[in-house]
Protein backbone atom coordinates (compact mmCIF):
# COMPACT_ATOMS: atom_id res chain seq x y z
CA UNK A 1 0.00 0.00 0.00
CA UNK A 2 2.78 2.34 0.75
CA UNK A 3 4.39 1.89 -2.28
CA UNK A 4 1.31 2.54 -4.22
CA UNK A 5 1.11 5.65 -2.60
CA UNK A 6 4.95 6.53 -3.13
CA UNK A 7 4.52 5.88 -7.03
CA UNK A 8 1.32 7.81 -7.57
CA UNK A 9 3.14 10.88 -5.75
CA UNK A 10 6.41 10.46 -8.14
CA UNK A 11 4.08 10.18 -11.27
CA UNK A 12 2.28 13.09 -9.97
CA UNK A 13 5.56 15.28 -9.56
CA UNK A 14 6.57 13.61 -13.28
CA UNK A 15 3.23 15.09 -14.97
CA UNK A 16 2.47 18.05 -12.91
CA UNK A 17 4.51 20.00 -14.77
CA UNK A 18 3.65 19.37 -17.90
CA UNK A 19 0.25 21.03 -16.89
CA UNK A 20 2.13 24.32 -16.68
CA UNK A 21 2.80 24.75 -19.81
CA UNK A 22 -0.85 24.62 -21.42
CA UNK A 23 -2.75 28.26 -21.85
CA UNK A 24 -4.67 29.86 -19.76
CA UNK A 25 -8.30 30.28 -21.06
CA UNK A 26 -7.18 34.01 -21.55
CA UNK A 27 -4.27 33.01 -23.00
CA UNK A 28 -6.50 31.54 -25.24
CA UNK A 29 -8.95 33.65 -25.90
CA UNK A 30 -5.74 36.06 -26.38
CA UNK A 31 -4.24 33.70 -29.28
CA UNK A 32 -7.81 33.31 -30.81
CA UNK A 33 -8.22 37.09 -30.95
CA UNK A 34 -3.98 37.98 -32.49
CA UNK A 35 -5.37 34.91 -35.30
CA UNK A 36 -8.86 36.90 -36.31
CA UNK A 37 -6.99 39.92 -36.43
CA UNK A 38 -4.79 38.51 -38.66
CA UNK A 39 -6.65 37.28 -41.14
CA UNK A 40 -8.66 40.46 -41.50
CA UNK A 41 -5.35 42.12 -42.12
CA UNK A 42 -4.41 43.55 -39.13
CA UNK A 43 -0.64 43.58 -37.72
CA UNK A 44 -0.71 42.43 -33.95
CA UNK A 45 2.21 42.88 -31.95
CA UNK A 46 3.71 43.55 -28.34
CA UNK A 47 5.00 46.78 -28.53
CA UNK A 48 6.48 49.28 -26.30
CA UNK A 49 3.87 52.64 -25.78
CA UNK A 50 6.66 55.72 -24.44
CA UNK A 51 4.00 57.94 -22.06
CA UNK A 52 5.65 60.65 -20.66
CA UNK A 53 9.09 58.82 -20.56
CA UNK A 54 7.62 55.72 -19.19
CA UNK A 55 7.41 52.29 -21.67
CA UNK A 56 4.77 50.68 -21.19
CA UNK A 57 3.86 47.28 -22.89
CA UNK A 58 0.75 46.61 -24.88
CA UNK A 59 -0.67 44.71 -27.66
CA UNK A 60 -0.92 47.13 -30.41
CA UNK A 61 -3.46 46.53 -33.55
CA UNK A 62 -2.30 48.19 -36.43
CA UNK A 63 -4.33 48.85 -39.51
CA UNK A 64 -2.03 50.04 -42.18
CA UNK A 65 -2.72 52.51 -45.06
CA UNK A 66 -2.64 51.57 -48.54
CA UNK A 67 -2.22 55.24 -49.72
CA UNK A 68 0.60 56.42 -47.36
CA UNK A 69 2.34 58.71 -50.40
CA UNK A 70 -1.52 60.76 -50.12
CA UNK A 71 -0.78 62.01 -46.95
CA UNK A 72 2.52 62.70 -44.66
CA UNK A 73 1.78 63.86 -41.01
CA UNK A 74 3.34 63.70 -37.77
CA UNK A 75 1.87 60.59 -36.02
CA UNK A 76 -0.87 61.92 -33.19
CA UNK A 77 -1.73 59.87 -30.03
CA UNK A 78 -4.52 60.09 -27.61
CA UNK A 79 -5.03 58.23 -24.55
CA UNK A 80 -7.68 57.87 -21.91
CA UNK A 81 -6.76 58.94 -18.91
CA UNK A 82 -8.20 56.32 -16.53
CA UNK A 83 -5.99 53.83 -18.39
CA UNK A 84 -3.12 55.71 -16.90
CA UNK A 85 -3.58 56.27 -13.54
CA UNK A 86 -0.31 56.34 -12.20
CA UNK A 87 1.03 59.13 -14.81
CA UNK A 88 1.40 62.38 -14.07
CA UNK A 89 -0.11 64.44 -16.65
CA UNK A 90 1.36 68.09 -17.68
CA UNK A 91 -0.73 70.64 -15.00
CA UNK A 92 -0.91 73.18 -17.82
CA UNK A 93 -2.41 70.82 -20.53
CA UNK A 94 -6.42 70.68 -20.53
CA UNK A 95 -7.46 67.37 -19.91
CA UNK A 96 -11.06 65.28 -21.13
CA UNK A 97 -13.79 66.41 -19.20
CA UNK A 98 -14.98 62.92 -19.03
CA UNK A 99 -12.53 60.15 -17.88
CA UNK A 100 -13.78 57.89 -21.01
CA UNK A 101 -12.76 60.34 -23.78
CA UNK A 102 -9.80 60.65 -24.80
CA UNK A 103 -7.07 63.41 -23.96
CA UNK A 104 -4.57 64.00 -26.82
CA UNK A 105 -0.53 63.69 -25.44
CA UNK A 106 1.53 63.66 -28.48
CA UNK A 107 0.82 65.81 -32.07
CA UNK A 108 -1.76 68.18 -32.98
CA UNK A 109 -5.04 67.75 -34.62
CA UNK A 110 -4.36 70.57 -36.48
CA UNK A 111 -2.11 67.70 -38.21
CA UNK A 112 -4.35 65.64 -39.26
CA UNK A 113 -5.69 66.36 -43.06
CA UNK A 114 -8.93 67.69 -42.89
CA UNK A 115 -10.83 65.06 -44.79
CA UNK A 116 -9.83 62.76 -42.14
CA UNK A 117 -11.05 65.06 -39.03
CA UNK A 118 -14.89 64.24 -38.80
CA UNK A 119 -14.17 60.83 -39.10
CA UNK A 120 -12.02 60.18 -36.54
CA UNK A 121 -13.53 62.13 -34.32
CA UNK A 122 -16.69 60.25 -34.28
CA UNK A 123 -14.24 57.26 -33.89
CA UNK A 124 -12.58 58.33 -30.79
CA UNK A 125 -16.47 58.93 -29.58
CA UNK A 126 -17.24 55.39 -30.63
CA UNK A 127 -14.42 53.52 -29.52
CA UNK A 128 -15.25 50.98 -26.45
CA UNK A 129 -13.88 51.43 -22.97
CA UNK A 130 -11.63 48.84 -23.80
CA UNK A 131 -9.01 50.67 -25.90
CA UNK A 132 -6.61 52.89 -24.27
CA UNK A 133 -4.78 54.49 -26.65
CA UNK A 134 -5.31 55.57 -30.18
CA UNK A 135 -2.05 56.34 -32.73
CA UNK A 136 -2.62 57.44 -36.22
CA UNK A 137 0.34 58.25 -38.17
CA UNK A 138 1.01 58.54 -42.27
CA UNK A 139 1.48 54.56 -42.00
CA UNK A 140 -1.27 52.98 -39.92
CA UNK A 141 -3.78 53.85 -37.55
CA UNK A 142 -3.07 51.94 -34.18
CA UNK A 143 -5.51 50.70 -31.51
CA UNK A 144 -3.40 49.92 -28.10
CA UNK A 145 -5.38 47.58 -25.81
CA UNK A 146 -5.38 45.01 -23.01
CA UNK A 147 -7.39 42.55 -25.11
CA UNK A 148 -10.01 42.23 -23.02
CA UNK A 149 -13.20 41.56 -25.21
CA UNK A 150 -14.00 38.66 -27.57
CA UNK A 151 -14.21 38.28 -31.80
CA UNK A 152 -17.46 40.55 -31.45
CA UNK A 153 -15.40 43.48 -30.64
CA UNK A 154 -12.64 42.71 -32.29
CA UNK A 155 -15.18 42.58 -35.22
CA UNK A 156 -16.77 46.00 -34.59
CA UNK A 157 -13.31 47.79 -34.14
CA UNK A 158 -12.39 46.58 -38.09
CA UNK A 159 -15.85 47.84 -39.04
CA UNK A 160 -15.38 51.11 -36.63
CA UNK A 161 -11.82 51.74 -37.97
CA UNK A 162 -12.56 50.79 -41.65
CA UNK A 163 -15.34 53.42 -41.58
CA UNK A 164 -13.15 56.41 -40.98
CA UNK A 165 -12.46 56.65 -44.57
CA UNK A 166 -8.32 55.93 -44.79
CA UNK A 167 -7.91 53.69 -47.34
CA UNK A 168 -6.17 51.00 -45.35
CA UNK A 169 -5.15 47.77 -46.55
CA UNK A 170 -7.70 44.97 -46.81
CA UNK A 171 -5.46 41.77 -47.49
Amino acid sequence: MELTWILVLAATLVISPIFWLLPSGRQRMQMELRRHAMSLGVKVRLEKLNLQGQEIPFIAYRWMRTDVREARMMPVLWVRPQAFEDLCWDADQEGPQNQQDFYLIRGREQDIPAAWFPQIQTCLQQLPVQIDAVELGSAALTLWWRERGDLALLEALDQQVRKIGIAFDDR
